[in-house]
This record gives C-alpha cells, sequence and structure tokens, in this order.
C-alpha cells in the first residue's frame, strides 16, 4: 500500500496553493508535511531548485522525523492541492503502519540518491573544468 494510500484515507483535509504560493520556507520548524493531491511542487535549496514533487509525492517529511528547520523551500509550481499531516497524526501512522514507515523511509533514501548523484556529477564537471582550464593555460604559454 502506497503513503498516499494512508494519508488519502487518514487524512480529511486539503489545502490549496495557488502557483508560486510558497508553502514552507527553508529554516522554518517544521510541524507538517504534505501528500501532493495534484499539482507539483518545487523544492529549493538557497534559492536552487533540487526537485520537483508530483501527485502522490510528500514534502516535509524529514522535519517530521528529526523535528530540525525545514532542510528546503516548498513552492507550488502550479495550483496544487495538498494534505497536510500533523505531527501527532504522522507519528500514529509510523506506528500502525510499517509500510507507511517504509514508504517514508524509501522516499528520504531516494532524495539522498539523487542529491549524491548531482553532487558527483557537478564535481566530475568542475574537475574537467578546471583540467580544461590548465590545458588552455599550458596551450597559451606555448605561444
Amino acid at each position: 500500500m502506497s503513503q498516499s494510500h494512508y494519508l488519502r484515507r487518514n487524512s480529511p483535509k486539503f489545502r490549496s496553493f495557488p502557483a508560486g504560493k510558497c508553502i514552507f520556507k527553508q529554516g522554518d520548524s517544521g510541524t507538517t508535511m504534505y501528500l501532493v493531491l495534484s499539482g507539483k511542487v518545487e523544492l529549493r535549496v538557497d534559492g536552487r531548485v533540487v526537485e520537483t514533487v508530483g501527485e502522490g509525492g510528500v514534502v516535509g517529511e524529514m522535519s517530521m522525523i528529526d523535528r530540525a528547520p525545514r532542510a528546503a523551500t516548498a513552492v507550488a509550481v502550479d495550483d496544487c492541492t495538498l494534505t497536510p499531516i500533523g505531527q501527532k497524526q504522522f507519528s500514529d501512522l509510523v506506528q500502525r503502519s510499517p509500510d507507511f514507515s517504509m514508504q517514508i523511509m524509501k522516499t528520504i533514501a531516494d532524495r539522498l540518491r539523487r542529491m549524491n548523484d548531482r553532487y558527483h556529477h557537478m564535481k566530475a564537471v568542475a574537475a574537467d573544468d578546471i583540467g580544461q582550464a590548465a590545458l588552455s593555460k599550458s596551450e597559451d604559454s606555448k605561444h
């Protein structure tokens, strides 16, 4: 059973956000996570888009686990409808449903892997740029 199934079944509340509306900001305290029912939400770190989450995805789950400030800003890409899940409801779902817990852990692991892949790609591109610059400088000094 998917995390969206558990959240839809256990939360009758919905919130609508128009395109461009900030859902939460990086550094804010996190007391709610959201299931994306429709639309898309961008996650931004220091103003840079790091992921776009669509229907069935969740945002804000990390703060539910560690209660640390938000690691990213969430912004509605287009008009979207979200289901808010508060800390108590999240804790209840984790305790009652191992499948839900596994889905949340999978979401976090998938995001971490994608961020890790992006980091290694950027590192390789930067190393290649440095190598190309050094080669150009070497070529220039020969002439």
